[in-house]
């Protein structure tokens, strides 16, 4: 795996008490407009939801709360610290699983009718190939013909992170090819509310490289909707990403 040093720094990002503060601030807002319409569209009941990703909890909650089989999973055992907390002051009762590599996720094969992967996840994980694995894991632990839905950061949408310009493939150097890097890759300095001093990765999809990568873990894309198409009352920077809706080919 290439640059596997970006998980840990993605990982000691999240392990951070500002990271932690600033993701448990945002659990009470429950999902967002965007989340919600998607999610009442394509969820259904009773139905077992893996949440990868699930930070201090903010999602989990909000779907046990709606009635849901929900099982959180993050690469923070300090998130998961403060998504138990909330946890116990709810009176909610469900997994929250520590998962030390996210390629090889805790669930067993078939266990879960929908795997969940919002807060642009995917667009942290470095490399085609390696996104590719964790689609595979997702894919792994569904049911047949069960549901992803991930939001990624989409490239021509959040063109504004690179400035006034918009980014332009045919300019991306031969010397950040030969050191891994890929076109749609790039830092961004305050990816959250947290005021730490360090950058992030992310990875900046097209629509074609997303319905490659599904293709490749065993998915079909059957949406892939902005949210300002999904509700009105969408918030202020869900220009920048899409949702992206998979499913499991029989």
């Amino acid at each position: 795996m290439q640059r596997a040093w970006l998980l840990d720094r993605l990982r000691r990002r999240y392990e951070h008490p500002e990271e932690v503060r600033a993701y448990a601030d945002q659990v009470p807002q429950g999902l967002t407009p965007e989340e919600a319409a998607l999610l009442g569209r394509f969820l259904t009941k009773p139905c077992r939801v893996a949440n990868l990703g699930c930070g201090a909890g903010r999602e989990a909650l909000a779907l046990w709360r709606q009635g849901y089989d929900v099982i959180g999973l993050d690469i923070s055992r300090p998130m998961l610290r403060a998504a138990r907390q909330f946890a116990a002051e709810q009176g909610a009762q469900f997994p929250l699983v520590w998962m030390p590599n996210p390629l090889r996720l805790p669930l067993s094969d078939a266990s879960v009718d929908c795997v969940i992967a919002l807060a642009q996840l995917l667009s942290h994980i470095p490399g085609h190939k390696t996104r590719i694995a964790l689609l595979s894991e997702m894919q792994r632990v569904l049911v047949p013909e069960g549901l992803l839905i991930a939001s990624i950061t989409d490239r021509d949408a959040a063109a504004d992170l690179y400035g006034d310009d918009e980014y332009d493939d045919h300019e991306f150097s031969s010397m950040a090819r030969a050191a891994g890097w890929e076109e749609g890759d790039l830092w961004v300095w305050e990816p959250s509310a947290a005021r730490l001093d360090t950058p992030l990765f992310f990875h900046l999809h097209t629509r074609r490289e997303i319905e490659d990568e599904f293709e490749a873990a065993g998915m079909e894309l059957v949406e892939y909707v902005g949210g300002h198409e999904l509700t009105p009352q969408a918030t202020s920077d869900a220009h920048r990403y899409r949702f992206a809706v998979g499913r499991k080919r029989p």
